[in-house]
């Protein structure tokens, strides 16, 4: 089969939610004073680091590609509000750099650069100091930069403690946070398989590690599924049933999203989706319905069954028990993916299941989307 490119692909898709992203914002946001910017510096990469050592300030590095939609809604409606303007450049040496040109390819492999945008502060002597990957609301970009100014709490400080051998739980937390936007994000992942896992249950089954879990439900989908549901009346009692219930629906909402999304890519880890599926059908989880429905579409997904992405679909929405907002991401994810093939006939039959869902249970600001993938559904498939 003919099969769209992934970076094609993911730039009509994002294209689109873009689009009614920023046409959602034109309606929420208040008016921000757009007089001033970012100041970019026009010189080398060297000149700016001599620059920041000469001032004792950090460097702005504002990482993007020509083909990044968000990097240009970046540029375009954050770069531009005053407060953010001013607070820049009296702070930092700002430097804004297409990563696929010029010094931009050597940056990526010295600071880990994997998405767009990407935005570092760097040292006069080259260092990485902070980092945060993807699109920064203004809120988000001075909570990054003031941690990055602060000696004490920014990710290399944070980061020098860990590696001494700070291991308390409410300090494990801050790290974490620190780690699960930066460029350095994978360390959540060991954290959580080393120091943690690690713990005796008398150890684990704290209100300081519940803590940890609870902000980092995506890195502890194991643990929570293991030791807590090992441990549930314990932790019960220590927050109760409700709380316990909601962090869990979040874990495993988060997973069974990424399932999808690696099923797309057609690499779907098939051996620990069928142990969560076997955890879901011995456990009853309030929500095991719509995670099962997720789950099973995805192994179809991964190994190219359209049809049947399509069938068992139809056949989960037969039973109405989705929520509304995970029936957005059940619909659009796995549907898009079908853009990629010259089967018409199964794209027709895909495109009809988004037009089978009652305008009822489409929210307002998600019909763009559901609008987006029937189109793209019914267009020319491309190369």
């Amino acid at each position: 089969m003919k099969q769209v490119s992934e970076r094609n692909l993911f730039q009509r898709g994002a294209l689109c939610l873009l689009l009614a992203g920023l046409m959602l914002v034109g309606y929420t946001m208040p008016l921000q004073a757009q007089n001033r910017r970012i100041r970019f510096e026009k010189q080398s990469w060297e000149k700016c680091l001599k620059k920041a050592r000469k001032q004792d300030k950090l460097v702005f590095l504002d990482c993007y590609t020509q083909w990044c939609g968000f990097c240009k809604a970046l540029d375009q409606y954050i770069f531009t509000m005053d407060t953010v303007a001013d607070f820049f450049n009296g702070r930092f040496v700002n430097v804004q750099m297409d990563m696929e040109k010029g010094i931009g390819p050597e940056l990526c492999e010295k600071y880990n650069v994997r998405a767009y945008p990407t935005l570092l502060f760097v040292d006069g002597d080259g260092n990485l100091v902070d980092s945060w990957e993807g699109y920064a609301a203004p809120a988000e970009l001075f909570a990054v930069s003031n941690r990055a100014m602060d000696a004490e709490h920014s990710l290399i400080a944070l980061t020098r403690k860990y590696e001494a051998g700070e291991r308390q739980p409410a300090f494990l937390e801050e790290y974490m946070d620190a780690l699960k936007r930066s460029t350095w994000s994978k360390r959540c992942r060991e954290i959580m398989q080393s120091d943690v896992a690690s713990l005796s249950d008398n150890e684990f089954c704290t209100p300081a590690v519940w803590s940890l879990l609870k902000n980092n439900t995506d890195t502890g989908f194991d643990l929570l599924k293991d030791r807590v549901a090992a441990n549930r009346e314990r932790f019960d009692n220590m927050v109760g049933e409700q709380e316990v219930d909601s962090v869990l629906d979040k874990s495993f909402t988060e997973y069974t999203a990424s399932a999808m999304t690696q099923a797309w890519r057609h690499q779907m880890d098939t051996v620990k989706v069928q142990q969560v599926v076997g955890f879901l059908q011995a456990h009853r989880l309030p929500y095991a319905g719509e995670y099962l429905a997720t789950l099973y579409t995805a192994r179809a997904l991964n190994r190219s069954d359209y049809k049947e992405v399509v069938r068992t679909m139809r056949e989960a929405l037969k039973y109405n028990f989705m929520r509304l907002s995970a029936l957005d991401e059940y619909i659009n994810t796995p549907l898009r993916a079908l853009v990629s093939i010259d089967d018409m006939e199964i794209r027709r039959e895909a495109a009809a299941l988004v037009k089978s869902i009652p305008p009822s249970f489409i929210r307002p600001r998600k019909k763009a989307m559901y609008d987006c993938t029937y189109d793209m559904l019914m267009g020319e498939t491309k190369k």
